[in-house]
């Protein structure tokens, strides 16, 4: 059996856990991706191939549908977010499909925690202004007793939420669903999950109408898609900072942009955009009170070894089943 690797950062380690896969019989091989294969070299490779792991590529119908007119059996997506993948399609057509939730909360809010205090602090123009020889005092603001909104409470979100919490920040959360079953104890029922905080929940206009902080970190569904708009942007008050780990397409970066040009986000953070990788030209660059990242919050030592581990396992699994 042949499997396809597509995931970056399960193709930075295949010497490692390559291994894992030929025990078990298995061959892979895995071409040059920066960030995800484009579709037309996946419509030619991935017929050729019993299964699939995938990173951030477009498993759409089109692709699956040529896969399973070739050899296609198992999709196994590296990482969280499964935006990229047309289950019904995987459903529909037979192909077994795996993802590995619940790998990254620890890695992404730490990420994100690390974001705010850069852009609080100005940490980021501090150093550069260093490296050109200037002794700069630049004044920032103090997290402890700001007002947060975390957008999403599932295990990034939740992760989110302590590191707040810690850092003595009051922290609201807008995440449509979970309830509030008695006070501290929110209840997802779909997920069956409960979560104790001392936090508030809230719908959306409340939440940015009275936040210094907003950090983005929901899953990209039809709901989320451009949930940060125009529209929901002109309820925040002036002086923001917000920070997006969760999926690009949530945030509409031209709405982003007029509001840091009329000063209301005072500093704007992203690990993940709509379209990546972006280029040199990208708009967001210009921006000193920006910082951009590389779809690369997850990359830790020990998240990228569970979860490798965790896919080849599975694609092991489901193939030989």
């Amino acid at each position: 059996m042949k499997v396809l690797i597509t995931c970056p950062k399960l193709i930075q380690n295949l010497d490692e856990y390559g291994k894992l896969l030929k025990e078990n019989n298995i061959e892979y091989s895995a071409p040059r991706v920066i960030q995800q294969l484009p579709l037309d070299e996946l419509l030619k490779y991935v017929p050729e191939y019993d299964g699939w792991i995938a990173g951030d590529d477009p498993a759409n119908r089109e692709v699956l549908e040529a896969g399973k007119k070739g050899r296609l059996k198992v999709l196994v997506k590296w990482g969280v977010g499964i935006d990229n993948v047309d289950r019904k399609a995987c459903d529909e057509l037979g192909i077994k499909f795996a993802h590995t939730p619940g790998m990254f909360g620890n890695e992404v809010a730490d990420v994100a925690m690390g974001y705010l205090i850069n852009l609080t602090r100005k940490l980021h123009i501090s150093d550069k202004e260093v490296r050109k020889g200037n002794w700069t005092n630049i004044k920032g603001v103090s997290l402890v007793g700001k007002k947060a909104l975390v957008i999403g409470f599932g295990d990034i979100g939740h992760n989110i939420v302590e590191r707040l919490l810690a850092s003595k920040v009051n922290v609201s959360v807008y995440d449509p669903y979970y309830t509030e079953t008695k006070q501290g104890v929110f209840y997802n029922k779909d997920r069956n999950i409960e979560r104790k905080y001392d936090i508030n929940l809230v719908e959306l206009k409340e939440g940015l109408s009275n936040s210094d902080i907003i950090i983005v970190a929901c899953e990209l569904n039809k709901e989320t898609y451009h949930l940060i708009n125009e529209k929901t942007l002109s309820y925040i008050k002036n002086g923001v900072y917000m920070i997006n780990v969760a999926r690009g397409a949530i945030v509409d970066i031209d709405s982003v942009i007029k509001n840091l040009d009329n000063k209301k986000i005072t500093g704007y953070a992203a690990d993940v955009f709509e379209v990546e990788p972006y280029d040199t030209n990208f708009v967001l660059m210009k921006y000193e009170n920006c910082m951009l990242g590389t779809h690369n919050a997850s990359n830790t030592l020990e998240a990228v070894e569970r979860t490798s581990i965790k896919t080849i396992e599975y694609i092991v699994d489901k193939l030989h089943k």
